[in-house]
């Protein structure tokens, strides 16, 4: 499997979870130029000496297609890479901050800034955009319906039941975080940083 970056990069956003410790969610959307592209990712670079203009690296990549049958018909592509801990005011060393993100791909990079301006997009916080996290809104719709029922199988609990979820909840984030729940795919970066919220702003019903 041969990895390639991925011809244009569309979108960059970064969210901030204020979990502890805090992470960072770069989420990338971008295109490919057939079908047949798999396991997309974002692949951190990594510094000897903190880049000048303070902005963290990062290519987007994919497995480019084998020998088999392909359309060539431009394809969209998204991918997401959890930084944890990150701390933006000190991410280089004491009082270095992080100042943005820079997605590269082959035609094109794009720049995420913390502090947004001259038109790129910025850093926004999980929790002021998710403001008041509950499980009936935020948490419930996250787990499907053969989830629930595996659960009950397996664990005997109820994952859209809130005081079983409440009960269990360090242990299933646990599950999330190391990709083995649920047990054919796990789930996005964004959506495990959300139920981290949750547990951290007090479990809200």
């Amino acid at each position: 499997m041969t990895y390639s970056r991925v011809s244009i990069v569309d979108t960059v956003d970064l969210i901030l979870a204020s979990s502890n410790p805090p992470v960072l969610i770069i989420h990338a959307a971008g295109r490919v130029p057939g079908t047949g592209w798999t396991s997309p990712q974002l692949g951190q670079h990594v510094y000897v000496v903190p880049p000048p203009d303070g902005i963290q690296g990062v290519d987007f990549v994919a497995a480019a297609p084998d020998s088999g049958i392909h359309v060539p018909v431009v394809t969209p592509l998204c991918a997401e890479l959890l930084l944890a801990p990150v701390d933006i005011k000190n991410h280089w060393g004491p009082g270095v901050p992080l100042l943005g993100v820079r997605v590269h791909a082959v035609e094109n990079a794009k720049t995420a800034l913390i502090a947004a301006d001259k038109g790129m997009p910025g850093l926004r916080t999980l929790d002021d955009s998710e403001a008041a996290l509950s499980f009936a809104t935020d948490i419930q719709p996250l787990f499907r319906q053969r989830d629930v029922s595996a659960m009950r199988m397996v664990a005997g609990f109820d994952l859209h039941d809130y005081a079983d979820v409440q009960a269990h909840a360090e242990g299933i984030y646990a599950r999330l975080s190391d990709g083995s729940m649920p047990c054919d795919g796990a789930w996005s970066q964004t959506d495990v940083a959300r139920f981290r919220a949750w547990i951290d702003a007090g479990m809200a019903a």
